[in-house]
């Protein structure tokens, strides 16, 4: 499982329900190794910073509240090696969420609200040009980033101009129908070959490492990857939400046999029934 490069119990879930996991693989392992589990991240082969040296990232970035803090972590900007759920990563060192934060008043650490640039500051994140979040950690970690300028420029910006991490480093993605189709040439088998290929420097630099995050568009990595017979609820419902725009243009034969060739059929009829021809004639007057 450690091979597989996944960071969290929510990328877990994701990738065991994705068709990729091997029979022999539980999609519980909690219960099925209950006499030897030490937790997700030891099975998944999470590192993690000490609790001490976690808390003292968090209180540099001073959130004012839990959601500031879950916020940070949904946009892609929390380091690897910090806990998304600290009160379960670190359950003997844990206080409490206002001791994690650093909004209790402590003689160690002046506690204040930093004063941000506007939000054009985005145009001296785009001079940098770095290339993507781990670039920004890094810089952002740095002592060349001025005190004015956050580390955490989705939470700092959120209501004040804040799109994407594609617009705040100056890089145009590709629209996500053409990305996903280049992605889908190359061939990869799971989300564990994406990653390698992301780091292998052959990646066009207008394709985001993290689409997920790029993208609203995002369906799962079954979808971006293109990957054949894994065909989930979620699968379905993306498949058939990419032919709703062509689906007047289609005669009902035509449709039938895109759904075979894909391959999609077997999991359409399990997932709607033996009433699967007058749903789909009903999805096409939608």
């Amino acid at each position: 499982m450690r091979s597989l490069g996944l960071e969290s119990l929510a990328e877990w879930e994701e990738w065991a329900s994705s068709g990729q996991r091997p029979k022999d693989i539980p999609s519980s392992p909690r219960g099925i190794y209950a006499d030897k589990w030490q937790g997700t991240k030891d099975f998944l082969g999470i590192k993690r910073r000490s609790f001490e040296e976690a808390r003292e990232y968090v209180w540099s970035m001073n959130f004012d509240s839990v959601e500031e803090f879950w916020t940070w972590c949904a946009a892609g900007e929390k380091p690897g090696d910090i806990a998304t759920r600290p009160d379960r990563a670190y359950p003997d060192e844990w206080v409490g969420w206002k001791d994690w934060l650093g909004t209790t008043n402590k003689p160690q650490r002046t506690r204040g609200k930093e004063k941000w640039r506007p939000f054009e500051a985005r145009g001296y994140a785009r001079i940098l040009n770095l290339r993507g979040v781990k670039e920004w950690q890094a810089w952002a970690a740095s002592d060349e980033r001025p005190y004015d300028i956050p580390k955490a420029p989705a939470s700092a910006y959120k209501d004040a101009g804040w799109q994407d991490w594609g617009d705040w480093l100056g890089k145009e993605w590709r629209p996500f129908e053409e990305a996903r189709e280049y992605v889908r040439s190359l061939g990869l088998g799971n989300s564990t070959e994406w990653s390698e290929y992301c780091r292998s420097g052959q990646k066009p630099d207008d394709i985001p490492a993290a689409p997920q995050v790029a993208y609203g568009e995002w369906r799962g990595s079954a979808d971006w990857l293109g990957i054949a017979g894994s065909w989930t609820r979620s699968n379905l419902l993306a498949f058939l939400e990419d032919l709703r725009p062509r689906l007047g243009d289609l005669g009902e034969t035509e449709l039938y046999l895109i759904l075979a060739q894909g391959g999609a059929m077997p999991g359409l009829q399990k997932a709607l029934g033996k009433s699967t021809p007058q749903k789909m004639r009903s999805l096409r007057k939608t």
